[in-house]
Parts: C-alpha cells; sequence; structure tokens
C-alpha cells in the first residue's frame, strides 16, 4: 500500500514537473518570438539610419567643406599673429588626443582588467568598428583635408590620410558613449533617484568632451565642418548597433559562455568579417588616389611643412591600413572560443564564472596587467617592422597579423595566465560545472546570473534521460 501511494506520488511529481516545463518552453517560446522581432525593428531602423545619413551627406558635403576652409583659414592666421598661439595649439592639441587610439585602447584594457568578458569583447566592438567604417569609407570617398587646399594658411594639422569622415568624431562618440553606458549598467543608476542623476551628469560629462573633440578637429584644420558631422553620426548609430542590437553586456554567464562556443556562432563571425575584408580590399585595389595627393606628398609631406611619412600612412594607403584593425575582433573572438573550449575540457576550472573572472579583490586586478599585455605580444609585430617595406608585406605583418594575434592572445593566453597564477574570480577553482551533463545544474555562474531559474530549467528540458532522472531526484527526497 505505501509503495503504491509512492509511485502515485512520483506519477504526480512527474505530471508537475512536466507541466512546468512545458509551460516554460511556451513562455520560452513567446519570449524567443518576441525578442526576434524587438531585435528585427532595430535592425529596420538603424538600417534606415544609416541609409539616410549616407544619402544626405552628399548634399551637405562640398558646400560645408568649403565654408570650412574659409573659416580654418581665417582662424589660424589671426592665432598665428597674436600672442596665444602656442596656449591655442596646445589646448586643442590635447582635446584632439582624448580621441586617439592611445587612449581609446588604455581605456579597453582597463575595462578588460576590471570588467566581466562580455563586457570588454562588446567595448571591443565600438573600438574596431568604428574604426573600421570611418577608414573604409575614407578609402571610398577620398576626400581632401582643408590644410591640403590652403597649406600655408591651416598650418597646424598633418594628418596623412584622407579626411571624410572624421575618424576622431566617430570614434569619440562611438567609445565615449559605450564607456558611460558601460559605468552606469548597474542597478544604482537605473533604479534609484540619485544613481539616476549620476548617470545624467556622465552622460552630459561625456558628451562635452565628445564635442570639444569635434571642435578641435576643425580649429586644428584637420577636418571640415561636414566630415566632422558625418563621423559623429556615423560614431551613433554604430552606438546603438552595438549596444542595443549585439547588447552582450545583457547576455548572462551561462548565454554568453554558449553564444562564443557555438559553432555557427564561429561560421557567422568568419562569414561577415572576411566578407568585409575582401570587399575592402576589392575597393582599395580599384580606388586611385585623390588628384591632391601628387601636390600633398611633394607640397605638404616634405619635410619642411611636415614630417615626411612612409607610404602606408599616406591618403588611400593609410584608409586600408587602418581598416585591418578588424582582424582584432576575429583575432579576440577566436581567443574567447579557444578559452571558454580549454575551460570545458579542463575539469579543474567553471566556465560561467570564467566569464565574470573580474570578481576579486582589487590588489589583485593589478597583477592582471602585465599577463594581459604579455597575452597581447602580437601587437608587437606592428612596432618592430619597418615602414619602408613593400605595401603588401606591412599590410599583412605590420596590420593584419599584430591586430589578429593581440587580440587572440589577450583573450586567451591573458585571461588564461591570470587563471593559473589566481589573480581572478575564485570561484572558477572551486565551484566545477560538468558540461557534459546537463543534470549538473550546480554551475557557480548561476549564483551570479539574474535568470537561473530559467536556465535550470532548460537544462531539465534538453535533458535526453528525464524520466530516469526524474526518477532519482524523487527517490532522493523521499
Amino acid at each position: 500500500m505505501e509503495n503504491e501511494e509512492n509511485n502515485n506520488n512520483k506519477n504526480n511529481q512527474k505530471i508537475d514537473i512536466k507541466l512546468n516545463m512545458n509551460n516554460f518552453e511556451e513562455n520560452n517560446n513567446l519570449n524567443k518570438l518576441s525578442n526576434f522581432f524587438t531585435n528585427r525593428n532595430k535592425i529596420i531602423i538603424i538600417i534606415i539610419y544609416f541609409i539616410i545619413i549616407i544619402s544626405i551627406e552628399f548634399a551637405y558635403r562640398n558646400p560645408l567643406f568649403d565654408k570650412s576652409v574659409e573659416i580654418e583659414s581665417d582662424i589660424q592666421t589671426s592665432i598665428k599673429k597674436s600672442s596665444n598661439e602656442k596656449l591655442f595649439k596646445r589646448f586643442w592639441k590635447f582635446i584632439s588626443l582624448l580621441g586617439t587610439a592611445s587612449i581609446t585602447i588604455t581605456t579597453f584594457l582597463i575595462i578588460f582588467i576590471t570588467y566581466p568578458l562580455n563586457y570588454s569583447f562588446l567595448y571591443l566592438h565600438s573600438l574596431i568598428y568604428s574604426s573600421f567604417l570611418t577608414n573604409f569609407l575614407k578609402v571610398i570617398y577620398s576626400n581632401s583635408r582643408p590644410y591640403w587646399i590652403r597649406p600655408e594658411e591651416i598650418y597646424i594639422a598633418c594628418n596623412g590620410g584622407y579626411g571624410n569622415p572624421s575618424g576622431h568624431s566617430d570614434t569619440s562618440v562611438c567609445l565615449y558613449l559605450s564607456l558611460v553606458h558601460i559605468l552606469t549598467d548597474f542597478e544604482y543608476f537605473n533604479k534609484t533617484k540619485k544613481g539616476y542623476i549620476y548617470k545624467i551628469i556622465l552622460y552630459v560629462f561625456f558628451i562635452i568632451i565628445i564635442l570639444l573633440i569635434m571642435i578641435s578637429r576643425i580649429l586644428l584644420g584637420a577636418h571640415s565642418i561636414n566630415q566632422v558631422i558625418y563621423g559623429g553620426m556615423l560614431g551613433l548609430g554604430l552606438y546603438y548597433f552595438i549596444f542595443f542590437i549585439l547588447k552582450y553586456h545583457t547576455y548572462t554567464n551561462r548565454q554568453f559562455f554558449k553564444m562564443i562556443i557555438e559553432k555557427s556562432t564561429l561560421l557567422i563571425y568568419t562569414i561577415i568579417h572576411t566578407s568585409l575584408i575582401i570587399i575592402g580590399i576589392i575597393i582599395y585595389s580599384l580606388r586611385k588616389d585623390n588628384k591632391l595627393a601628387d601636390y600633398v606628398r611633394e607640397n605638404i609631406f616634405n619635410g619642411k611643412r611636415c614630417k615626411k611619412k612612409d607610404e602606408y600612412h599616406l591618403f588611400k594607403h593609410d584608409g586600408f591600413f587602418q581598416s585591418l584593425c578588424l582582424f582584432g575582433i576575429i583575432g579576440a573572438y577566436l581567443g574567447l572560443f579557444s578559452l571558454f573550449h580549454f575551460i570545458q575540457k579542463n575539469k579543474k576550472y567553471d566556465g560561467f564564472n570564467v566569464v565574470v573572472w573580474n570578481k576579486t579583490v582589487w590588489n589583485k586586478i593589478i597583477f592582471r596587467i602585465p599577463f594581459c599585455i604579455i597575452g597581447a605580444f602580437g601587437i608587437i609585430f606592428y612596432y618592430i617592422i619597418p615602414g619602408d617595406l613593400d605595401l603588401e608585406i606591412l599590410f599583412i605583418f605590420k596590420a593584419s597579423l599584430p591586430f589578429l594575434l593581440a587580440g587572440y592572445g589577450i583573450y586567451f593566453l591573458g585571461v588564461l595566465f591570470c587563471i593559473f597564477v589566481k589573480c581572478v574570480n575564485p570561484n572558477i577553482y572551486i565551484n566545477y560545472y560538468d558540461y557534459n551533463n546537463e543534470n549538473n545544474n550546480n554551475s557557480s555562474g548561476e549564483s551570479i546570473n539574474k535568470n537561473s531559474n530559467m536556465n535550470n530549467n532548460n537544462n531539465i528540458n534538453n535533458n535526453n534521460n528525464e524520466e530516469n532522472n526524474i526518477d532519482k531526484k524523487i527517490d532522493n527526497n523521499n
């Protein structure tokens, strides 16, 4: 009689679990469908946005460029005659420096060692996509810079690549908005009145910096007004795409881990980025240099007006060279792919907690810096290879290979070195998760995930031996 009652209880519990699983599956499907349509609408919006800003740019390009040459010529001529010339140049060059690679890469490294991997990976997308898009379009347009037109009057700038769109504007808008988005992505900033005020202050602060950088590019004669506006609008669109469509920062540890190790993700990343690189090579091969190129080379980059530059830093070569930074994002993804697969096969570590490797005491975070730098050793090729070699060799060994190795090294070797010396989240070592057995729902990453119950139900739903596992759980409870 007692056995019969136990069997009935077991059957009832099975039915309850199955009903819960079915309800969850229905709700999960509805959520997926809702997310699909929401993302689809956002993708449509961003496509329309880019079509509009690219289309209207042709309308205001020439009028604003001509006006900019006049304005910048008058400003720099008057400054040259004043006693404040040195102060003017120092101040605006310092402001302009805030939009350069040295600042943005340093910011990335800080985010990399202090934030979860999905955050730094997303920020790296902002850094590389903004640089790629800007330089890709520079090769297509091949538009002059203002000081190329009046080099004697607009005398401060000495940039070798084409001017449209402004890389400083694109990069500063995309990266500084990305930075403040990451800095304020906490409940405190979104659910408390005081935090929300601080969030607004941060946004205002960084928007002021962005505007100052854009103004500096005009006053220094490096860009025209239309080039700065266009770069800023491109950066805004990229920021929206990265943080509201890709939005890796909203992924739980489990979601991000599984997304990276999926072979379909590897295929998509490979196809998209390889296609972009091939398109870039075709455009670079077909595009001819601006008609002012020879004049600029002989009269501006002659060692008197501006320092002589290697050929890869001039005109379309400069744009194509810098667009090869796209290999950095390919390397970073491959690095994460290798890291997560290594963790998955190595039963000493928990992969979900590797995503949140940053969670440790601050003094250990400092020790990550040298290991991450060592991991990104491939970037050394950029500095040691001389710039007077053939362009094809430079494109491969001074750009593509260093970016690829640096991205791969920092996300695979850099993180792995830090794990070996134990300057990371201690839960990586104590809460092992069996990836080959979906019944084990005790991943330490679940304590951090906001949707742990949903993930546990997913594990049950994916189990091929569902009946046996339910029986075992009920027997253990009894």
